[in-house]
C-alpha cells in the first residue's frame, strides 16, 4: 500500500489524557479479567482512572521544563558557585605558560606597560628576562618621578609571580630605554582627495612598525634579550604599498632636538645635522602630532603641493587605533556579552493539591473533619476511601517533592545527608491526612527512607557526573584510612568531602594544575600553596591538617609518640612491656568491633579517660600506623590478678623463643570496657592519621641563586629538571608499600611533563627536621632574599635533599606523562 502523500495534521500524544487513561484501562482489563464492569464513565473505578492520569499529566508538565528552571533559587537566581558549574570566563582562560602568554597577562595587567620581551636566559633556561617598553604617559610621569619605574618593575614581578609554573622563577626585569622620533617624507601621491585619510594610515603604519607588531614570534631568536632591530627600509616598503602612494622621494625618522626652542620647527628637515639613523629597536616610538605644526610630511601631486587638514587627520588615525584594538580586547574582557549566562525561572515544583478536590460531590471527599450532618458508618467510608487515594497521591506528592530537591542533589553540598524527598501533606493540601498518617509521621517517614537512600552512593554518582564536564576523574580508594573498611560510618565523610572540596575549586586545580607558589606572598598550609600542590593534596586524600608542620599535629593535640627501638631503651616504659609465651598467646581474646558510645555517657567519659592516660606516656609509631585494625589488639584474660589487660601488638618477633613483645594499654574487671576503649582508641588513630598528613613541594631551582650566579658554577647540579615531594612515612598509609606505589604514580601522572619528580617518604625523626629547614627558608625567602641566612636556610634544605637522594635511572631528567 503507497503511503499517504499528506502530513497528518496532529500526531498522537502518548502522555495525554486520553492515551494515558487508554493504556490504564487495557491495562486493567489484563489484570481483572471478568471481574471487571462495563467500563462506563460513570463506573467509580474509571472515574478514579481518569483523574488519576489526570494528575499524572500534570507531574508530566513538570518535567519539562528547562534545566535551569530546576535549579533556580525562589529569589529567581542561578547560583552557578553553589552548583559547582563555572562560568566560560572563569574556566576557559588558560594559564600563562609560554613566552608569549606571560607576554600577554603583562600587558593585559599593567597598564603602564605598552610592550613587553620575556626571554629565557642563554645559559640557565628556567630563568626567565623581562624587558618593558612603557607607554608615553608612564615615559612621562617617570621622567618627573624616577621612583615610578621601580614600582613598575614591582607591578610586572608580582604578575609574573601570580602566574609562575613550577621549576621557573625570574632572573630580572629591566626597563628598555627609548626615544621618541618624529616622521619626516616627501611622498608624490596618485590623487590629491585622500591627503587626510593617507597621512593617517601613514602615520598608523609607522608606529605599528616601530612597536614591531609587524614581527612575527617564531622569526625572533630564543636567545636575544628583546626583539631584533630594523632598518628604515622595512618602512619604505611598508609605506610604499598603501593605496594612494605614487613614490616615496625621502623618508627619515629623527629624534627631537633635547629642547624645543633650539631649532625651528617649520626649518629644513633635510639639514645634515638630523640626519635619520639606519636602524631602530624596539624601544623606539613614534612622536604623534599634537598640532599642525608637528605635521612633517610634504604631500605633492603632479609637482603641486597638497595640504593636510590636521582635525581630519586626528580623528581617521584615533579611529584607525582604535579599530585595531576593539577586538581583542572585546573577546578578552567582555566574554559576559559574547557568551550570555543561561538564566531560569523560579518553579514551586514542592507544591501539590490533592485529588479530592475533583471527584463528584457525591463522593463526599469535600466534608469536614467532623461532619455533623453525616452518620458515623459513612464518616467512616468516607475517610476509608481518602486512605485509599493517599496511597495514588503519597507517591504523586513525594515525586513533586523529589523535583524540588533536584537543585540540592545536583550541587556540592553535602549538607542534607539524604538524596530522596518525602512530600509530608497537611491537612490543606489532602483533606483527613492529619488521621491516616502516624504519630511522628516526618520522623517515621525519614527513617524509611534512610533505610533505602544509599546516600554516599548516589551522590558519588553525581559528583561523578559533576567532576566529568570539566574532563575530571577522581581514585576515591586513595581516601580510605585503614581500619575504615571495619567502621563504613568513618568512611561516609572523606567519600564525599574531597570531591566537594575538589569541584568547588575546579576552575584553580584544573587550570592551575602545573602552579608554583607565589614568591612574593607568604605561603601557609592552605593559601599559596601552589596549584600542583593542592591539586596531588586533594587527591591523595592529606588536606586535612589544621596546620603545618603536619608532623607536630600529633604534639598539639596531645599525643607523644617516638620510634620502637626508642621505647625499648626507655626505662621509664619498660614496664609496660610484656613478652607473652605461646601459653598466653593461645589465651588471648579477638577485640569485636562496637559501635561508639553515646555522646555524654558514662561510657565515654570512661573511655575518654583511659585515653587521656595513655597519652601521658610515649607511644611507639607503630601504635599509629597500625593501631588503626583491630587485628593488632588483644585482650589477655586474668592470670595472676582479677583484671583483663588490653595489649598492642609490637612485633611477633620470637626474640626470646615462642614469645611476641605487647604494649601494655590498660586493665579493667570487665572486658567490655577495655573492648570500648580499643574500639575509640582505633578511631582516634584513624582521625590522627587524617589529621598529621600532608604534602610539601619543593623546587629545587628555587634554593639556588639567580643568574648570573647561579651560572657561574660549572658542576653539573643532580637536581635539574626535578622535584621532590615530601610525604609522611610514619602513618598508616604512609607506611604501606602498596599505597605508596599507588601514590607515587598519581603524582607522575599529574607532574608536567618535562619535570621529574621525586617522592620522599620521611619517618618522625627526618619529617621534624625536614619541616624545621623548609619554614626556616621561606621566611628567610620572604625577608632575606640573597642574604647569608637565606643561603644558609637553602644549603641546609640541600643537604638534606643530598642524604635522601637517589641517582636518576635516565641518563638526562626525564618527567612523566601528564
Amino acid at each position: 500500500m503507497a503511503p499517504s502523500s499528506f502530513i497528518p495534521r496532529q500526531t498522537d500524544d502518548p502522555d495525554n489524557v486520553a492515551s494515558l487513561l487508554r493504556d490504564g484501562l487495557k491495562l486493567v482489563q489484563t489484570l481483572s479479567g471478568n471481574r471487571w464492569t462495563d467500563y462506563n464513565l460513570h463506573d467509580p473505578g474509571v472515574t478514579l482512572l481518569e483523574l488519576l492520569c489526570f494528575a499524572l499529566t500534570d507531574l508530566i508538565y513538570r518535567t519539562d521544563f528547562d534545566v535551569a528552571d530546576y535549579l533556580t533559587t525562589p529569589d529567581g537566581q542561578l547560583d552557578y558557585a553553589a552548583q559547582g558549574l563555572m562560568l566560560p570566563e572563569q574556566i576557559f582562560p588558560a594559564r600563562p605558560c609560554t613566552r608569549e602568554d606571560y607576554q600577554r597577562a603583562i600587558q593585559d595587567n599593567v597598564d603602564d606597560v605598552e610592550r613587553v620581551w620575556v626571554t629565557l636566559d642563554a645559559q640557565c633556561p628556567q630563568y626567565y628576562h623581562i624587558d618593558l617598553l612603557l607607554t608615553e604617559s608612564a615615559r612621562q610621569r617617570c621622567e618627573h618621578h624616577p621612583a615610578l619605574r621601580d614600582a613598575i618593575i614591582t607591578a610586572v614581578t608580582e604578575v609574573y609571580h601570580r602566574n609562575r609554573n613550577l621549576c621557573e622563577d625570574l632572573a630580572g626585569v629591566r626597563i628598555i630605554d627609548s626615544r621618541g622620533l618624529r616622521l619626516y617624507a616627501d611622498i608624490e601621491l596618485q590623487r590629491h582627495d585622500n591627503a587626510d585619510a593617507l597621512a593617517a594610515d601613514i602615520y598608523f603604519q609607522a608606529e605599528q612598525w616601530l612597536r614591531g607588531d609587524d614581527t612575527r614570534a617564531d622569526d625572533m631568536p630564543d636567545d636575544d634579550p628583546i626583539a631584533p632591530t630594523r632598518a628604515l627600509s622595512s618602512l619604505y616598503t611598508r609605506l610604499i604599498s598603501l593605496d594612494g602612494i605614487s613614490h616615496i622621494q625621502q623618508l627619515r625618522l629623527i629624534p627631537p632636538p633635547e629642547r624645543e626652542g633650539a631649532s625651528d620647527a617649520r626649518s629644513d628637515h633635510r639639514r645634515s645635522d638630523n640626519a635619520s639613523p639606519e636602524h631602530f629597536s624596539p624601544g623606539d616610538w613614534l612622536l604623534l602630532p599634537k598640532k599642525h605644526d608637528d605635521i612633517h610630511l610634504r604631500f605633492t601631486h603632479q609637482g603641486y603641493p597638497v595640504p593636510i587638514d590636521f582635525s581630519a587627520m586626528s580623528i581617521r588615525l584615533v579611529r584607525r587605533q582604535a579599530q585595531a584594538g576593539s577586538l581583542g580586547e572585546q573577546i578578552r574582557r567582555q566574554t559576559d556579552t559574547l557568551i550570555p549566562v543561561p538564566h531560569g525561572t523560579w518553579r514551586a515544583l514542592s507544591e501539590y493539591h490533592s485529588l479530592q478536590s475533583l471527584f463528584p460531590r457525591v463522593y463526599q471527599l469535600d466534608a469536614p473533619r467532623f461532619p455533623a450532618a453525616m452518620n458515623p458508618q459513612a464518616h467512616l467510608q468516607v475517610q476509608q476511601f481518602r486512605g485509599y487515594l493517599l496511597l495514588f497521591e503519597q507517591l504523586m506528592a513525594n515525586f513533586c517533592a523529589n523535583l524540588a530537591n533536584l537543585r540540592d542533589l545536583f550541587s556540592p553540598s553535602i549538607d542534607t545527608g539524604r538524596s530522596y524527598a518525602f512530600g509530608l501533606l497537611n491537612d490543606s493540601q489532602f483533606r483527613g491526612v492529619d488521621d491516616l498518617y502516624p504519630d511522628d509521621a516526618a520522623i517515621r517517614f525519614q527513617h524509611l527512607l534512610a533505610g533505602i537512600d544509599h546516600y554516599p552512593e548516589r551522590k558519588g554518582r553525581l559528583f561523578d557526573y559533576l567532576l566529568a564536564l570539566y574532563g575530571e576523574t577522581l581514585d576515591t580508594r586513595l581516601w580510605r584510612q585503614p581500619g575504615e573498611a571495619l567502621d563504613d560510618s568513618a568512611q561516609r565523610p572523606l567519600s564525599l568531602e574531597y570531591p566537594r572540596r575538589f569541584i568547588q575549586a575546579i576552575g584553580r586545580l584544573t587550570r592551575d594544575r602545573g602552579a608554583g607558589f607565589n614568591l612574593c606572598q607568604p605561603m601557609t598550609h592552605q593559601e599559596n600553596r601552589g596549584g600542583f600542590a593542592h591539586r596531588v593534596a586533594l587527591l591523595l586524600g592529606m588536606d586535612d591538617a589544621a596546620d603545618w608542620p603536619y608532623s607536630q599535629t600529633l604534639v598539639r593535640q596531645g599525643w607523644r609518640f617516638i620510634t620502637n627501638d626508642a621505647l625499648l631503651h626507655c626505662a621509664q616504659e619498660q614496664s609496660r612491656l610484656q613478652w607473652l609465651d605461646q601459653r598466653s598467646l593461645d589465651s588471648l581474646l579477638d577485640v569485636p568491633l562496637r559501635e561508639a558510645p553515646e555522646p555524654g555517657s558514662a561510657e565515654e567519659a570512661a573511655t575518654a579517660r583511659d585515653i587521656r592516660a595513655l597519652c601521658d606516656h610515649p607511644l611507639p609509631v607503630s601504635l599509629l600506623q597500625h593501631g588503626v585494625t583491630l587485628a593488632h589488639y588483644r585482650i589477655l584474660p586474668p592470670r595472676s590478678s582479677s583484671r583483663y589487660q588490653a595489649l598492642f601488638r609490637l612485633s611477633s618477633a620470637t626474640t626470646p623463643p615462642h614469645s611476641a613483645l605487647w604494649l601494655y594499654l590498660g586493665d579493667s574487671r570487665r572486658p567490655a570496657q577495655l573492648v570500648h576503649l580499643v574500639n575509640q582508641l582505633r578511631r582516634r588513630l584513624i582521625q590522627l592519621n587524617q589529621q598529621c598528613e600532608g604534602v610539601y613541594v619543593l623546587e629545587h631551582l628555587l634554593l639556588h641563586p639567580a643568574p648570573p650566579h647561579r651560572c657561574a658554577d660549572d658542576r653539573p647540579d643532580p637536581f635539574s629538571g626535578q622535584l621532590s615531594l615530601i610525604l609522611p612515612g610514619y602513618t598508616a598509609r604512609g607506611g604501606n608499600p602498596l599505597f605508596r606505589g599507588q601514590a607515587e604514580a598519581l603524582i607522575a601522572r599529574q607532574c608536567p611533563a618535562h619535570l621529574l619528580p621525586r617522592c620522599h617518604w620521611l619517618d618522625l625523626d627526618a619529617m621534624h627536621s625536614f619541616e624545621t629547614a623548609w619554614l626556616t627558608w621561606l621566611d628567610a625567602r620572604r625577608h632575606a632574599p640573597g642574604q647569608p641566612l637565606y643561603d644558609e636556610a637553602s644549603a641546609r634544605l640541600t643537604a638534606l635533599l643530598h642524604d635522601w637522594h637517589t641517582p636518576s635511572p635516565f641518563s638526562q631528567p626525564e618527567g612523566q606523562d601528564a
